[in-house]
This record gives structure tokens, C-alpha cells and sequence, in this order.
């Protein structure tokens, strides 16, 4: 019944699982948002095409992750957990204490029999195979557990000892909240663990970051856009989207990141004003009061989520009061938005750009012929086809031979305004006019991009409300037949919180239609919320995903990447 289910601990011991692993990524995604991220995770956690369910006990350090298809449907899912986490717990909780230490596969290995006979029973009769002695005390208790500093009810085992009187069965067991184990409060606390774990993780990806660098300098490529740094002008045309309006030429040309460039300015000298403003040297509990409710003023204004900001200042109310000078202080608040900001805005070091160059390498070896197929996907009026535009300047500008498709066969003109940006860009494009099967364009616009050796195919598809299942069908149909390598969501920056619900709403009907659903997000006018940086955060920290790049302006260069640093230098 269950495809995936395991037992594994904070250490990252799998201690038992019922068969090999068949979707690793997707579990390594449960434990990092679950353990690492501290994030509240929704059940059903909905992962391609399966549901998936988790049990965490913080006691034993002791985390249960299982996943059944999404087209079974078991009520009582969550006291066949509870009653499986149960049994486990009641057969090898000395051998789970000591697992960090003394681990031996072997050791679990006959839970297997257990393990099936437990879950037939717990189906068909309601209760174990061996139904639990009752116990005589039993406490429904919760387990705090912070998500970025905002403490959130999650459902785990709180294992306290008692006294074993008459038999009972698992219908007594409502929920893995009241189930109540003989298990002593263990010595060591998880944090100092969870904190390794979190280093480790954060010096891979930097790992990543460096040799992704690397490889990309020996191919000579331009220097990457960002958000806040002025880049270099392309020796190339670039264009702005304003065809009607006559600018100066010297206008078209130029990138708009000097704007933002001025905002971090002004924000920073802002902010070396209010730490000026504190005369003390010493720290106390009163200036750690003032500097929290400075960031929480700051961050607030700048729209970030409450559940981001009250993460952040308990981390700082907690830390800060250790810091012996001002000076110290500063540095302390830098560091603790700065760890806070990454785990949010996760760097990704297979972006869509380096995606498809390690694609075009894998392309010219043979060991791959067809191209690197990008899905653009997003509700009416984000800026999805301004957005290929400029994602095709920038890929041109890396060597990598573009093509796309025309979808977007019902909106008046999508089909020329598209044709008119490949033009510019010498990019070719496919398109049969409109009111035709948008799968089928894309289908066959894959084929002819196959054959004439293209790199990177895009896909313009046209706006769509979430709730129209009609469009959804048809979108969820494109992305199954033509399964591309990256589905990436257009949103709109000025939008904030309704943004996010809608984002949200969209992945989960494609996932419903498709089977998958959105891999990144594009954030499209970024440059005219001025400091408000708290979109992009509250886009990550709601969904999950990364940003891809953001839109910082109405000419082709205009597409940036989020710069953390840029974000902590506002912040602080």
C-alpha cells in the first residue's frame, strides 16, 4: 500500500524502510523543510503523483515519513501511522537512542514481519496485530516546534513513562498526539545536532555555488545580472519593450539596476543612522529591545510575512543580549538575518541558465538529443511573454542557440508580439496561428527544434486563472505530453499575499491535471516595489520554490537574480 515509508533519524540514519528508496529527492525535500527549514509542512504534502505523510518524535530524534498514490483514499491514514510509529518505538527504543553511536542495520531488520502483519490488522480490524496494553495514563500533548521562530503545532509522540494496565486497542489512539510510550526524557538536545546538520548543508551548497562559477568562467561568460549591482553593457542591441514610445537611444540601451542600486544606498545610510542613535556601549536588555523592534519595524515595512520577521527577532532577542559591544551587536543581527534570509531564499545551483548549459554540454558528448525544454506558466497579465524575452537575451548571450513555440493560441496578438521579440533576438519561432491545441504546437515545435540541433526550447503558453479547470485541463495536458525539464511560474511582485495564494492554488492544480507541478518562480516587476523586499521572501517561505530571476525593468538585460546580501544590507 505504501510506496515509500521509513523510519530515519536526525543523524540521517535510515533505520528502516520498507522497500528501497524510489523517490530520494522527494524525501530529502520532506526532512529539509520538516528538520532543517523548522518549516510547518501541510499533510498531505502532495509530491508528484503521491501524498505524502510524516510523524516526528523529537524525544527519540526520530522522524516517520511515509507516501501512499494520491488516488487512494484511507480515512484512518493517520492512526495506521500512529499505530505503526507505536510498535516501533515499543520494539527498538533502546537500539534508536543509541543509533548515532552503535548503528546496525541488522538490528531492525525483523521489524519487516511486524511491520506487514501491524498494517493488514490496523486496515481490515482497526488495531494492532498485538493490540498495546491500555495505558493508564494517557496526556494529549503538542509538541512546539518552531517554524522560523513562529512556534506551530505539529503532531509528534510525546513518550513518557507509565504504568501498564488492561489491553486496549489503536481505535483508543485518536491521533499520534495521545499516544503515550515507556520512554524516558532523553539527556542530549537535538539542537546542537540540527545546527551541525544545518552547516554541513549550507558549505555543499556553496561547494556547488563555487564549482558551477568555475565552470561557467572557463566558457567565458557574461557577468550575471543581479538585482542591485550595475552590470556591464552588452556589446549586443539591446531593446526596450516600449515599441510605440520614442526614447533617446542612449536610454534604450541601459539597464535599470541603477535604480535599485540608489534604494540599497539610501536604505543602508538609514540604518547606520539608527545604529548611531545608540549612545551605549554595553549591551543591555533595553538596547536589544530597541535593535529588535527596529528590524521588526524595518522588516514589516519592507512587507515581509509576520511568520518571517517574528523568526528572525526571536533569534536576535535570544543572541544578542550575549554580545558584549555594540559593535558586536551589529555583527551578531547581520549574521542571524543573514542565516535566516539563505534558509528562505535557497540558492540553487541548477538554475534554469546553468541547467541548460550542462544541458548543451550532455547535447554535443550525445549523451542526450533532444533540447532543454522550458514551460513559461502563469495567470493573465504577469509578463510571461516579456518574460522569454528576456530569459532568450540572456540565454543568447551565453551561446545557446533558442527556440520557441507559440502557445498562447487565444490571447489577440500574443502569437505577433512573441514573433517580434525572436526576431530581434534571432531566435527562431514556431507557431500555427490561433485557436489550435496548444499540446500539439508544442509537441510538434519540439520535434523541428530536435532537428535543426536547438539547445533551449520555451514554451509560451497563454494567462489562466487557477479555478478555470477547463484552461487547467489544457495546460496540464500540454505538460504531460511534452514533459518539460522546467515549469516556471510567472508572478507579479506588486500583488504580495494574494500573490502567493494564487501561486499556490495554480501548482496545486497542476500537479491535479499533469502530475507535476512548478519547479521555480520568475517575479516580474520587481523594480517598482522599491525596498520592499519582502515579496520575494514571502514567495519562498509560502511555496517552497525558488526564485529563478526577478524583472527589474522594461529592457532586455532587465532580468536580475536575488542578491542576499543586497537584502541583510536593507534589513540591517
Amino acid at each position: 500500500m505504501f510506496e515509500q515509508f521509513l523510519f530515519a533519524h536526525y543523524s540521517g540514519l535510515v533505520l528502516w524502510q520498507n522497500k528501497p528508496l524510489t523517490d530520494k529527492k522527494a524525501i530529502d525535500q520532506m526532512i529539509t523543510q520538516i528538520l532543517i527549514e523548522q518549516r510547518k509542512v501541510d499533510q498531505p504534502q502532495e509530491i508528484r503523483s503521491y501524498n505524502y505523510f510524516y510523524q516526528v518524535v523529537p524525544e527519540l530524534e526520530l522522524i516517520l515519513i511515509a507516501s501512499i498514490s494520491k488516488h487512494v483514499n484511507l480515512p484512518n491514514i493517520k492512526e495506521i501511522l500512529a499505530g505503526l510509529c507505536i510498535s516501533f518505538i515499543k520494539e527498538y527504543e533502546a537500539s534508536i537512542r543509541s543509533c548515532d553511536v552503535d548503528y546496525e542495520p541488522e538490528n531492525y531488520a525483523q521489524f519487516k514481519g511486524e511491520f506487514d502483519a501491524n498494517l493488514r490488522s490496523l486496515i481490515t480490524r482497526g488495531q494492532l496485530a498485538k493490540p498495546l496494553p491500555e495505558l493508564k495514563e494517557l496526556k494529549e500533548s503538542k509538541a512546539e516546534t518552531k517554524v522560523e521562530g513562529k512556534t506551530e503545532e505539529t503532531p509528534v509522540v510525546q513518550p513518557k513513562h507509565v504504568e501498564v494496565a488492561s489491553p486496549s486497542t489503536i481505535n483508543e489512539v485518536k491521533s499520534i498526539d495521545d499516544a503515550v510510550n515507556t520512554v524516558q526524557e532523553p539527556k542530549e538536545d537535538p539542537k546542537q545536532r540540527m545546527k551541525r546538520l544545518q552547516e554541513e548543508i549550507r558549505n555543499q551548497k556553496q561547494q556547488q555555488l563555487k564549482q558551477v562559477s568555475d565552470k561557467i568562467k572557463e566558457n567565458k561568460p557574461e557577468k550575471p545580472t543581479t538585482i542591485m549591482k550595475q552590470s556591464e553593457k552588452p556589446k549586443e542591441e539591446n531593446y526596450s519593450f516600449e515599441d510605440v514610445e520614442q526614447k533617446p537611444e542612449e536610454e534604450l540601451y541601459v539597464s535599470h539596476e541603477s535604480s535599485l542600486k540608489q534604494i540599497v544606498k539610501q536604505t543602508s545610510q538609514k540604518n547606520e543612522t539608527f545604529w548611531s542613535s545608540l549612545t551605549k556601549k554595553q549591551i543591555d536588555p533595553e538596547t536589544v529591545s530597541k535593535i529588535a523592534d527596529n528590524i521588526r519595524e524595518k522588516m514589516i515595512s519592507s512587507n515581509v510575512s509576520p511568520q518571517i520577521v517574528d523568526a528572525i527577532v526571536t533569534k536576535i532577542q535570544e543572541n544578542c543580549i550575549q554580545a558584549a559591544t555594540m559593535q558586536r551587536a551589529k555583527t551578531v543581527v547581520t549574521q542571524i538575518v543573514q542565516e535566516q534570509i539563505q534558509k528562505i531564499i535557497r540558492i540553487d545551483p541548477n538554475n534554469l541558465l546553468n541547467s541548460a548549459l550542462d544541458w548543451q554540454q550532455k547535447r554535443k558528448s550525445g549523451l542526450l538529443t533532444r533540447p532543454f525544454i522550458i514551460t513559461i506558466v502563469g495567470i493573465n497579465g504577469m509578463g510571461k511573454t516579456t518574460t522569454i524575452a528576456k530569459l532568450l537575451y540572456k540565454f543568447v548571450q551565453m551561446g545557446l542557440k533558442c527556440f520557441v513555440c507559440a502557445c498562447d493560441s487565444f490571447r489577440s496578438g500574443a502569437v505577433e508580439q512573441l514573433q517580434t521579440h525572436c526576431d530581434r533576438l534571432k531566435c527562431k519561432m514556431f507557431q500555427q496561428g490561433y485557436g489550435k491545441n496548444p499540446s500539439s504546437i508544442a509537441q510538434y515545435g519540439i520535434l523541428e527544434a530536435t532537428k535543426t540541433d536547438f539547445d533551449v526550447v520555451f514554451i509560451d503558453t497563454a494567462g489562466r486563472m487557477h479555478n478555470n479547470t477547463a484552461l487547467m485541463h489544457e495546460l496540464g495536458k500540454l505538460v504531460k505530453d511534452n514533459k518539460p525539464d522546467r515549469v516556471v511560474y510567472v508572478g507579479e511582485a506588486l500583488i504580495g499575499s494574494t500573490g502567493i495564494t494564487q501561486l499556490k492554488e495554480f501548482d496545486s492544480q497542476l500537479k491535479s491535471m499533469s502530475g507535476r507541478g512548478i519547479d521555480g518562480v520568475v517575479l516580474s516587476k520587481f523594480d517598482t516595489i522599491g525596498d520592499k523586499v519582502g515579496a520575494a521572501l514571502n514567495f519562498c517561505y509560502a511555496s517552497g520554490l525558488p526564485i529563478y530571476y526577478v524583472g527589474i525593468g522594461q529592457s532586455y538585460p532587465d532580468l536580475g537574480v536575488v542578491e542576499v546580501n543586497d537584502m541583510v544590507e536593507m534589513i540591517v
